[in-house]
């Protein structure tokens, strides 16, 4: 095992760094600028680091292990007097697992992201712009077939990739009644280190919608978006989707309840593969209970990309269309001003179009937060992921994690 004090060590001497922060900014750049210093101190433990199989015969103690993270960071701040307030945010997450067979799992991943909002009364446009590197073979983050998986844990590894993205979404009021919606989404995926070998993507959406002021918070929506997407890596594909919905925002029924919500019809067009058609949706409703309570509700319906070539009754379909259908949970509780609890689940069916398979995925968390004032956060989580498959190629797994956290922003 290695040495739990050296671990600790850093552990200890980055919270005495955070610690010792003042509560301000590290830095104000003139009357529309401030700069923070953010860090993170993180122990986790998981049993279950690889997602491997309830059936594959592996080394128990390496899949088991506990894991200090260290996450520094910076965030900017922008603020136009007038109409453009903007954020960007960078930092690192340092991974440093305890057992010796699990070195190759130490890991610095980095990240950025902007947000950006510009509102001048007519026109309301919405921005963000994010890159970052993961290493995980969590199902939420990548579907990759139990013999890949299998692979990269007997060399060490979790699968790795870097994720891009950039969205501008505007709204111009063309009257007192009526509004349009347009802009455009950009998502790249790629595999990086030993998992370059799995098919990455690169895709571009464009979202029109005409929304109708049914009351002075409420909208009825009419919208299309199509999307563009190109598997990266050994398979060779284009898929066209076409999504036509009709949906409603804003206040629902009750001033308690709001939230955006479509329904409508999408078809794929693929180039390789057999076109897929379908119902979709997309939902994100949120009631306030109480001033103290608050639950949220998601729900999707939409298609995307396997990771993993596979091979059916002697043929090769590098990369196929998978329908999840999408049902998420979630809630808060304010005990007082500085105790809170959290908690939620998820549930996703996963319908693999090109062969058959089906898979159904279970998230669930719960956790406590303490925050003494603004700067200081404390927190403890569990999380559980468990897998059920049917089919070729199916998986079944399940994993708890553990963890416990202080966050300072300086």
């Amino acid at each position: 095992m290695k040495s739990l004090n050296q671990n600790s060590f850093i552990c200890l001497s980055l919270l005495g760094i955070l610690a010792s922060a003042q509560a301000a900014p590290l830095a104000s750049l003139g009357d529309d600028a401030a700069l923070f210093v953010t860090g993170r101190a993180r122990v986790m433990w998981q049993d279950n680091i690889y997602r491997l199989d309830d059936n594959v015969a592996f080394d128990d103690e390496a899949n088991e292990d506990y894991a200090f993270v260290f996450s520094p960071g910076l965030e900017l701040q922008l603020t136009d007097t007038g109409s453009l307030t903007s954020q960007v945010t960078a930092g690192v997450d340092i991974f440093r697992y305890g057992k010796e067979e699990n070195d190759g799992l130490d890991n610095e991943l980095a990240n950025f992201a902007f947000n950006g909002k510009y509102n001048s009364g007519v026109t309301n446009v919405v921005m963000s712009a994010s890159w970052r590197e993961v290493a995980s073979n969590s199902t939420e983050l990548v579907d990759v077939n139990p013999s890949d998986l299998v692979d990269l844990a007997y060399r060490g590894r979790l699968v790795q990739q870097e994720r891009t993205q950039a969205r501008a979404i505007g709204t111009y009021k063309y009257s007192t009644r009526t509004s349009f919606r347009g802009g455009a989404q950009w998502n790249r995926r790629i595999f990086t280190g030993r998992s370059n070998y799995l098919n990455g993507s690169n895709s571009v959406s464009v979202p029109l919608t005409f929304l109708y002021q049914l009351r002075p918070l409420t909208n009825l929506t009419a919208g299309y978006r199509f999307r563009n997407t190109e598997t990266l890596g050994s398979a060779d594909n284009s898929y066209d989707d076409h999504y036509f919905n009709v949906g409603v925002e804003g206040e629902l029924f009750s001033p308690k309840l709001s939230g955006t919500a479509d329904i409508g019809y999408q078809f794929r067009n693929a180039d390789n593969s057999d076109d897929v058609d379908n119902v979709s949706l997309n939902a994100g409703l949120s009631y306030e209970v109480s001033p103290q309570a608050s639950v949220s509700l998601n729900a999707s319906r939409d298609f995307r990309n396997a990771s993993s070539p596979v091979i059916v009754d002697g043929e090769r379909i590098s990369s196929s269309t998978i329908t999840d259908t999408r049902v998420g949970l979630a809630g808060s509780y304010r005990i007082n001003t500085m105790h809170r609890l959290i908690g939620g689940a998820t549930y996703v069916w996963s319908d693999y179009e090109d062969y058959d398979r089906e898979q159904e995925n279970v998230y669930a968390n719960i956790g406590y937060r303490y925050n003494p004032n603004d700067f200081w956060t404390f927190g403890a989580n569990y999380n559980f992921d468990l897998t059920d498959g049917k089919g070729l190629y199916s998986r079944d797994y399940d994993s708890n994690q553990i963890s416990v956290s202080a966050t300072l922003r300086y």
